[in-house]
């Protein structure tokens, strides 16, 4: 069985493979340019393509995350759990809150900063 192509891959399965490592964001970014280049001839979707902003985007995301590594300081999706997003006031929100760093923020200032 053939491997999913990257655009058809859901957003919470390529977030695994680039929590684990297993897909880089430049080649990410790279494939889904590459999808861009193959069909906006065709369906004139995208007014403007900022290549090289979003290429440089992803190296510098990519060299954030090798030197927080590097460093020992751990992801804040990975190592903190629902109960960290959610906090007293999200306590009972029906949604799982994993990985909202926009709520962290509210909930919990301490940890990103």
């Amino acid at each position: 069985m053939a491997a999913t192509p990257l655009h058809f891959q859901t957003i919470p399965e390529l977030a695994r493979r680039l929590r684990d490592g297993s897909l880089g964001p430049v080649a990410l970014t790279e494939a889904l340019l590459a999808r861009i280049d193959a069909l906006d001839p065709r369906l004139h979707a995208f007014r403007v393509v900022t290549r090289e902003r979003a290429l440089a985007e992803a190296q510098m995301v990519y060299g954030v995350h090798v030197f927080a590594r590097a460093k020992g300081i751990p992801d804040l999706a990975v190592s903190r759990g629902e109960e960290a997003y959610r906090g007293e006031r999200f306590r009972d929100h029906p949604c799982p809150q994993r990985g909202n760093n926009d709520l962290l923020i509210l909930t919990r200032p301490a940890l990103v900063r």
